[in-house]
């Protein structure tokens, strides 16, 4: 949706724990192939007129995928769980949209440490469900000043 986007149009956006996919192993990402297996045919359920796992939409730094120089985010927090498995594909879009020098905004890797994918649904009152939320209110406090 940013990419679409005008330029710089969008102050801020969050990604938490982004659900990209890809067939290429990436990063630390498992190479467990009944996992893998699982993520492509989840994929291909949930987004059946895709093109796979590496379509743009489910993969944006696939070949193919749109520059991210075209991103209409003047700012970016990307949020990771550290034993979340899609936890890599999130790191990759942090550092390549860090790396990316036509892109004129600032991004920024939120990690959480001990934590599985969308912890802060399924445990809603913990700890790191609440650092997690003030993290998210401080980037959206900056955003709006």
């Amino acid at each position: 949706m940013a990419l679409r986007a005008r330029e710089n149009s969008i102050e801020g956006m969050v990604l938490i724990h982004p659900g990209f996919w890809g067939s290429t192993v990436v990063g630390l990402e498992s190479t467990d192939q009944k996992l893998r297996d699982l993520m492509k045919s989840f994929w291909s359920l949930v987004c059946p007129h895709s093109k796979g796992v590496d379509d743009p939409f489910l993969n944006p730094v696939a070949d193919g995928a749109p520059s991210l120089s075209g991103l209409a985010c003047k700012r970016v927090l990307v949020c990771v769980a550290e034993m979340d498995f899609l936890k890599e594909r999130g790191r990759v879009y942090y550092e390549k949209l860090r790396e990316n020098i036509d892109w004129n905004g600032e991004v920024e890797l939120f990690e959480t440490q001990g934590e599985e994918h969308v912890f802060h649904l399924l445990k809603p009152n913990c700890e790191n469900a609440f650092t997690l939320m003030n993290r998210l209110v401080s980037f959206f406090n900056v955003c709006l000043n």
